[in-house]
């Protein structure tokens, strides 16, 4: 953590408003996306859950915590060695509802169908 806030110390006032540009700017992309769609699923993980000591690697999360999107993790399945694994649904930053109504349909729909199969 120490490191991190050191090298936050290092960025100029330009790149700061530089990034908070393209921050916006790839927020207001992503937010296209939603004109089709109600939400983007992808992996909520790149594997299986970690051992308890640690939540394991972000890398899925980065962008949606950068554009401020939501977003929900719903464990779908169980790796071969019995550890749970995750998607995550991603919403508009402006509709939680709208998140929450999918997330409920495909808990009911899709992993009860997984439940029954």
């Amino acid at each position: 953590m120490k490191a991190l806030i050191a090298e936050g110390r290092e960025v100029s006032e330009a790149e700061y408003a530089a990034s908070c540009r393209h921050q916006s700017q790839l927020k207001q992309d992503v937010q296209h996306c939603f004109e089709a769609v109600d939400v983007l699923i992808c992996p909520a993980t790149p594997g299986p859950a970690p051992d308890p000591t640690t939540t394991g690697d972000s890398v899925m999360n980065v962008p949606w915590s950068y554009t401020g999107l939501l977003t929900i993790s719903l464990p779908v399945a169980l790796s071969s060695e019995d550890l749970p694994m995750a998607i995550q649904l991603v919403g508009p930053a402006s509709d939680e509802s709208a998140l929450f109504r999918v997330a409920a349909w495909f808990e009911d729909v899709i992993l009860s169908d997984n439940d029954r199969g």
